[in-house]
């Protein structure tokens, strides 16, 4: 056997052409496109042949002899010969070649279709998510900011340096979530390399919260892990960020 599924010896027989060039397709048109000029050889008749994959193939409305093509126990059309019948072992290898051909196109386009819907809305959900994250920090930047602009009141330099510690705390803030939007777009564009390695989880989280804060005294950060936590296979720096 090859790797059309068909003996070896038959490499010469038109119905091994036609298997190897369907198995070069990709969607149903180019299946098509390709068994066409290669179904006369193959049934072994130079009669007119068309591919026929409308619903309705009755004889009154399909004139000529009409292959059935199965998949699935369903008919998904027929290769229509002008006149009689043909060998019906070379037809019959034919027609289940084509119907292979295009029931696993379409299911395969159908596929596609759905994890593309699926992809749509994963970058439906990210967008939201990333604005949600991003109006945050913005909200209180404005929000402090405008504060310390009002006339009228004389805020006392305690005040204002907590002020403008929020307002800076929250700028780094949105700096990092946009340096994390660019690394994994350059990921996503197989623009950065990862370096996996062992790490342990628990030692990077001790060092970003140490670094954490001491930007802050506002809030007090623990970091809890079990003795047995596992050792993973990660890149430790993209994982701090």
């Amino acid at each position: 056997m090859n790797h059309t599924g068909l003996p070896a010896s038959s490499a010469g027989d038109p119905i091994y052409h036609l298997a190897t060039a369907l198995l070069a397709t990709e969607t149903v048109d180019e299946a098509l496109s390709a068994a066409l000029p290669l179904l006369g050889t193959a049934l072994d008749t130079d009669r007119g042949i068309r591919i026929d994959l409308s619903h309705d193939l009755t004889p009154a409305l399909t004139p000529g002899f009409a292959i059935p093509l199965i998949a699935k126990g369903r008919a998904i059309g027929a290769i229509v010969v002008d006149g009689d019948a043909l060998d019906p072992e070379r037809a019959s290898a034919v027609a289940g070649l084509l119907a292979t051909a295009i029931a696993t196109r379409r299911h395969a386009a159908v596929e596609n279709e759905r994890l593309l819907q699926e992809a749509s809305g994963l970058k439906m959900d990210v967008v939201s998510m990333l604005s949600h994250e991003m109006r945050t920090p913005l909200a209180s930047i404005k929000g402090y900011a405008s504060a310390l602009r009002i006339e009228g009141i004389g805020w006392d330099a305690g005040t204002r340096g907590d002020f403008l510690q929020t307002i800076e705390e929250e700028t780094d803030r949105l700096t990092h979530l946009v340096e994390d939007i660019l690394e994994s777009a350059a990921i996503d564009a197989g623009l950065l390399r990862l370096q996996p390695e062992p790490i342990l989880i628990s030692r990077i989280a001790r060092r970003v919260i140490d670094r954490i804060s001491i930007q802050t005294n506002r809030h007090r950060f623990v970091a809890m892990f079990s003795s047995n936590f596992p050792v993973i296979e990660a890149d430790s720096q993209r994982i701090e960020q």
